[in-house]
Formats: C-alpha cells, sequence, structure tokens
C-alpha cells in the first residue's frame, strides 16, 4: 500500500501523503492520516531497510560537503 516515487513522493492507500527524503518524513499540510497505524508501520519498514542499505554502501556512495554535512543518495543524512 505504501509507494514511494523517484522523488521521494510518499503515496499510501492511493493518498499523497507527503516527501520522503533520506529518512526524514515530512508530510503535506492536507494529508489524508485515517489509517495513520498501518502507514506507520510500512513507513517504518521503509526507513529500516534505507538503514540497512546505507550500511552496506560503499564509500562512493557518500558525498561531504564543505560544512561537514554526510550526503547519502542525494540525501544530508547526518553532520560532522
Amino acid at each position: 500500500m505504501l509507494s514511494i516515487g523517484v522523488e521521494g513522493n510518499v503515496t499510501f492507500a492511493d493518498n499523497d501523503l507527503g516527501i520522503l527524503k533520506g529518512f526524514i518524513f515530512t508530510p503535506h499540510d492536507n494529508a489524508d492520516t485515517s489509517d495513520i497505524d498501518q502507514f506507520h508501520a510500512e513507513l517504518a519498514h521503509e526507513i529500516s531497510t534505507r538503514v540497512k542499505a546505507l550500511c552496506a554502501s560503499a564509500d562512493l556512495a557518500f558525498k561531504l560537503d564543505w560544512r561537514g554535512h554526510i550526503f547519502w543518495r542525494e540525501a544530508e543524512v547526518g553532520k560532522l
């Protein structure tokens, strides 16, 4: 039921709920949260999958900018 588009658009039960960038989900103001428990369970599974992928990633998958921000898959995931 959870679908995440290439740009991070999160759809659940045919409702556009928000954006997932890296590990941060930002809901739309008008997001339908009628089935919020199931949505949270599926989103938690997606985050867990991403954490495993991050841990398995080669060094070249990460970028560090001049401010000490760490990026993975073009999303900020940490700071030094």
